[in-house]
């Protein structure tokens, strides 16, 4: 997938790129913190009960982890990492602070990704209930994908190959956009990959629906993740269809789609929630990590006409969205 090339230092348009940068990093920071001063709670008229869970078990113990427990499947089953990162942490700083703290990370890094991948105006698509709810209930989740976006802007592909492995141990469903991820380094590395790279980003999407639908019980059964027995309610029809429809411009622009990182973790996540509603189960948390990615592919379509039209769906489907919270009914 496709990447850019940086101009060469000392140059007038070098200087003027750090200025850019620089800028659009000041702006994206400035609206996480802006987002994270909001009080949500009372906007939303409820607590958040995945937070309250949270700072609940952890305050009891419940997370403890062994020092013996050393089995990397283990270690990403049961997301150990975030476990024993948590605890270390909770030592020097208290529980609620803490995950106040990691909220504001998430919400910068996605921020940051939408203001330097794509333009400051598109961040407004974050406000979006899902993506609050994410940040600021469903926290190891939103610490996880923020480290796959972080990973997206970081020059050392070492680097950015150890937040993206690190992310799948955060939070094992993250594995999914992880393995996006490495899709995207093969295409664009390989030009035998890369004139097949509708095909196997086609099929990339074909084989996590097929894994996580007819597959997911016994996949997590055998390596002992909770979530195999776990019932989850699904998401009504609406909802789900709003959201499968994020995909359908990608598609009309296959190169998009299968080149760009962002509209291929779209489609990815918009095919995974719909292919799970027909399972009974909900996948609307998929499309919530995702829409960040959303905002960036949104930003990148080439027709001027497809692209304000697309905006302007999102932003419907975005009220839309928050009419169901005010409600309760999210």
């Amino acid at each position: 997938m496709s990447q850019s090339h940086a101009p060469s230092p000392g140059t007038p348009h070098a200087h003027g790129g750090r200025v850019r940068l620089f800028t659009r990093l000041i702006i994206g920071t400035t609206f996480a913190l802006a987002v994270w001063r909001v009080d949500w709670v009372a906007i939303r008229g409820a607590p958040f009960p995945d937070l309250q869970n949270y700072i609940m078990n952890f305050d009891k113990g419940v997370y403890y982890v062994s020092p013996d427990a050393a089995s990397l499947v283990e270690w990403y089953a049961q997301e150990y990492l975030w476990r024993k990162g948590i605890y270390a942490l909770n030592n020097i700083i208290e529980l609620e602070n803490l995950f106040s703290i990691l909220t504001l990370i998430s919400l910068a890094s996605f921020s940051i990704y939408v203001a330097v991948k794509a333009s400051p105006i598109y961040i407004l698509l974050l406000v979006h209930p899902q993506l609050i709810d994410l940040a600021f209930s469903q926290v190891r989740s939103a610490v996880a994908m923020a480290a796959i976006y972080l990973a997206l802007l970081l020059p050392s592909r070492l680097v950015k190959y150890a937040f993206v492995a690190a992310a799948a141990f955060i939070h094992s469903a993250v594995v999914i956009f992880a393995g996006a991820f490495a899709v995207g380094q093969l295409v664009t590395r390989f030009e035998a990959l890369r004139r097949r790279h509708v095909l196997i980003s086609a099929g990339y999407i074909a084989v996590t629906v097929v894994a996580l639908t007819v597959f997911k019980t016994y996949l997590l059964g055998s390596i002992g993740d909770r979530r195999a027995t776990i019932e989850i309610n699904t998401s009504g029809f609406l909802l789900t269809a709003m959201v499968t429809m994020y995909a359908v411009p990608f598609i009309f622009f296959d190169h998009l789609f299968s080149r760009k990182f962002a509209a291929f973790v779209v489609v990815l996540a918009s095919s995974l929630c719909f292919a799970m509603y027909l399972y009974n189960q909900n996948g609307i948390r998929f499309v919530a990590l995702a829409l960040p990615a959303l905002a960036v592919a949104i930003s990148g379509i080439p027709d001027t006409h497809w692209r304000r039209l697309t905006l302007v769906a999102a932003i419907a489907a975005q009220v839309v969205f928050f009419g169901y919270w005010a409600k309760g009914i999210l």
